[in-house]
């Protein structure tokens, strides 16, 4: 019966190990995306203020 466990609980943990690579990529995506937000914005802001300096 001890098998029969262990086999019953195989997809459970291969559900959480998924998980946790799925949320990790999640986040590494957004951390991402975040860090490219916020340098264009930056790049945008000094673009607007050079600007506004050669005019």
């Amino acid at each position: 019966m001890s098998w029969w466990n262990v086999f019953m609980c195989i997809p459970y943990i291969l559900l959480l190990v998924g998980y946790l690579i799925w949320s990790g990529w999640v986040t590494i995506i957004a951390n991402i995306m975040i860090v490219i937000f916020s340098t264009v914005g930056i790049y945008t802001s000094l673009n607007i203020k050079f600007k506004n300096l050669t005019n």
